[in-house]
């Protein structure tokens, strides 16, 4: 097995519940930076939710963890909110294609829902961010699923925009702007090779790092969804018997 030098972990249902899940994990993160391990969050969410989430768990941002937070599932960031050396160009591009994205989908959004209530389909929740694009909630996990599955038949296949379901909820974005490659991004400047790169993650959004794209070593936690259970498999990576935070405890344990 190759050795670790980065550690990306996904936020929400990977590393954090909301129960004190960064406190409980600190002392890995200063183990491990201590090791000059780079450690960082490859997540969906904004810059400034996890800034204010680790303040109020008691972790100081920046002291120890993180040492990057690519947010939006592809702004590659220092702990300052400010473009890593090496990446300004990806995240130029990035928010460009953001950007058309966001003007397609609010384009033609009023007619998915239309179609989707037809079939009996009901968003609850709809969210558009033109720094990130779409985020739709459903009832269930078979609501998000079929939506996900109509809408993009729906779509103009030249748009470029990605379809993702995560859970009950479904976000659709700019395609070739998510977590898989913007972190080979963030590899090749700081000139790590993606197999001495671990992920750990729990949900679609994070399949595009563990589906054999990259080269990056990977592990799950218990809740995963099971097509994270089986990709990791599939790449003889780590699956935790425990859930969020502890398992991802439990997988530093086993590697470190």
């Amino acid at each position: 097995m190759n050795p670790i030098r980065l550690i990306g972990l996904d936020f929400d249902h990977t590393l954090y519940d909301g129960v004190h899940s960064l406190a409980r994990v600190r002392p890995w993160f200063e183990r491990l930076h201590r090791q000059n391990i780079k450690l960082g969050l490859v997540t969906g969410r904004t810059f400034g939710s996890l800034q204010h989430l680790f303040e109020a768990d008691g972790c100081p941002w920046g002291d120890s963890f993180p040492d990057f937070a690519i947010c939006f599932e592809s702004r590659i960031l220092n702990p300052d909110g400010k473009s890593i050396e090496g990446c300004e160009e990806w995240n130029r591009r990035r928010d460009a294609d953001v950007e058309d994205a966001h003007n397609i989908i609010e384009r033609e959004l009023p007619a998915w829902k239309r179609k989707l209530e037809a079939e009996g389909i009901v968003c609850r929740t709809t969210w558009l961010d033109s720094n990130y694009g779409l985020y739709m909630e459903f009832a269930s996990l078979k609501d998000s699923s079929a939506a996900c599955e109509k809408l993009g038949v729906l779509a103009d296949p030249s748009h470029s925009l990605r379809f993702v379901r995560n859970y009950s909820g479904l976000s659709i974005h700019a395609k070739n702007r998510s977590k898989g490659p913007a972190l080979a991004t963030l590899l090749e400047a700081w000139k790590i090779p993606q197999p001495e790169a671990l992920v750990i993650g729990d949900s679609f959004n994070d399949l595009c790092m563990m589906n054999g794209d990259y080269h990056y070593q990977v592990a799950t936690v218990a809740n995963a969804d099971p097509v994270i259970h089986s990709a990791v498999s599939k790449k003889n990576g780590i699956i935790s018997d425990k859930p969020c935070s502890h398992g991802v405890i439990d997988i530093f344990e086993r590697l470190f």
